[in-house]
């Protein structure tokens, strides 16, 4: 189990995104020997591992770690306060407990599944911190998740698939046939020729998830979602990639997909808007809040993950950093 975490001394860089910043913050409490993790502590924490490490260790994080003392305080109290509005927004289903200065962060005694559901989607947006191993499982399961979430989004009508290339694809073989199959089950075409396509691509250009409505006929027409996941911080480049602009060379789509990106990030500001509105670009976003908010009335979330993701969850969630 000791090698599921890693790194645990480095916080992330970008000092402009509380969002990342504050998930840091749970983390670093998650694995704390005492599960709880006050703002002093946290500001000794990151000043000792400054003057510890190498600075050229530090150069891309310097405007972060190791500036004036008021100014990272003021930082670590702002990420606090920013966990303040996520434990009034998701009450029970928030795994933490904060007190009532904002001053202390403490994990809860016991873990509803919701709160599991939290930790998970914590875990996929600190894959930085995971080893090779638990990133692969992190990742391919987030395609499980996010096609189970789409399908209680849109209700029994729907048909949800995973079209990614892991493990639980419903999609199998090569990029032709993947392709091919897809657009019979749309009532679509292939575009491309046969020809154009490596027999030995089994990529899935960049779309993870798929659904549909049913029609009574079997002509070409109705309301589908492509759906790209991603647990990357870059995710602002990757809305594209289940775009209308980018299948309809692909497929004869009939009608423009809704174009969806999950992603596990709590891309919110304090007041639960937008982070940056302007970084999504003709996207449905499904973020944390959106997974939870929709996954809510679902006794069991993570009924769809397997045996190894629930162990590597109870794994992370046992962890013990020497902090």
């Amino acid at each position: 189990m000791m090698d599921i975490l890693q790194n645990l001394d480095t916080p992330p860089a970008s000092k402009r995104k509380v969002y990342v910043q504050s998930d840091y913050v749970e983390l670093t409490c998650l694995i704390h020997p005492d599960r709880v993790l006050s703002k002093s502590e946290l500001y000794a924490k990151i000043a000792e591992d400054a003057d510890i490490n190498d600075q050229n260790d530090y150069e891309e994080i310097s405007d972060d770690i190791a500036t004036s003392h008021d100014t990272q305080y003021q930082r670590i109290d702002e990420w606090f306060q920013y966990l303040g509005y996520r434990e009034a927004v998701l009450g029970r289903a928030y795994p933490f407990e904060l007190s009532n200065d904002e001053s202390v962060l403490k994990v809860k005694d016991s873990f509803c599944e919701h709160n599991k559901l939290y930790i998970y989607l914590l875990m996929a947006s600190s894959l930085g911190y995971f080893s090779d191993t638990a990133e692969r499982q992190i990742t391919e399961s987030f395609e499980v998740l996010s096609a189970f979430t789409l399908s209680q989004y849109l209700g029994n009508r729907a048909i949800v698939r995973i079209f990614g290339k892991g493990t639980r694809s419903d999609y199998r073989g090569n990029k032709l046939n993947k392709l091919t199959r897809l657009a019979d089950d749309i009532r679509e075409r292939v575009k491309p020729s046969e020809g154009e396509f490596d027999p030995n691509d089994t990529g899935d250009e960049g779309l993870d998830v798929v659904a549909w409505f049913p029609t009574i006929d079997n002509s070409p027409g109705r309301l589908l979602v492509f759906g790209q996941c991603t647990c990357g911080d870059d995710w602002e480049s990757k809305q594209h990639s289940s775009s209308y602009d980018k299948w309809r060379g692909l497929i004869s789509l009939s009608v423009a997909p809704i174009n969806t990106l999950f992603m596990p990030y709590f891309f919110r500001d304090s007041v639960g808007d937008w982070y940056r509105h302007r970084q999504i670009h003709n996207s449905l976003m499904i973020d944390r809040l959106r997974f939870m908010n929709l996954l809510s009335p679902v006794e069991s979330p993570l009924q769809m993950l397997t045996d190894s993701v629930h162990t590597l969850i109870n794994d992370t969630v046992a962890f013990v950093d020497e902090f």
